[in-house]
């Protein structure tokens, strides 16, 4: 099986959001590309720029970007080809980490257990205010790996 698994981080302060992107990405090497959503490719660089997301927070009513990365580090291991989806609406930016399966299953990385420690450590760490993983979509309870509240009903991938 080879599915999407999202992982949310909601409400991230936008004080937090370059330093939380410069511990996904590890640094500009790894971006893969970077794009704002109808706008097209933006400088790499902007990815870990703290006045960057302060304009996007004080000038945009709605935005969504997107960040590919060649890799990306789980606890010690090393996935391939994540996905990050940044969403900023209603003064909040929300962030999305999609994986493959097949690449979580290739790191070794099966059980809601690996991923629940991962994005509990983000959570708290950068503000989020909630967070959740499973298949996608993360915020269905029915097929939760995990959330702010305790492990989900899918204990695997």
């Amino acid at each position: 099986m080879n599915g999407l698994l999202e992982f949310l981080l909601e409400s991230v302060p936008v004080n937090q959001l370059a330093s939380l992107m410069s511990r996904l990405a590890i640094d500009i090497s790894n971006v893969r590309n970077f794009e704002q959503s109808g706008l097209g490719e933006l400088e790499f660089q902007n990815v870990f720029s703290q006045s960057f997301w302060a304009q996007i927070f004080k000038g945009e009513n709605y935005s969504s970007f997107f960040l590919n990365l060649h890799e990306m580090k789980i606890d010690q291991q090393m996935l391939k080809n994540p996905s990050v989806q940044i969403i900023y609406g209603e003064s909040a930016f929300d962030v999305v980490i999609l994986l493959s399966t097949k690449d979580c299953s290739d790191a070794g990385l099966v059980l809601a257990s690996d991923f629940f420690v991962w994005l509990k450590d983000l959570a708290h760490t950068f503000g989020a205010l909630g967070y959740c993983g499973g298949l996608e979509p993360a915020f269905d309870a029915a097929t939760q790996l995990f959330s702010s509240k305790g492990l989900g009903p899918i204990d695997h991938i």
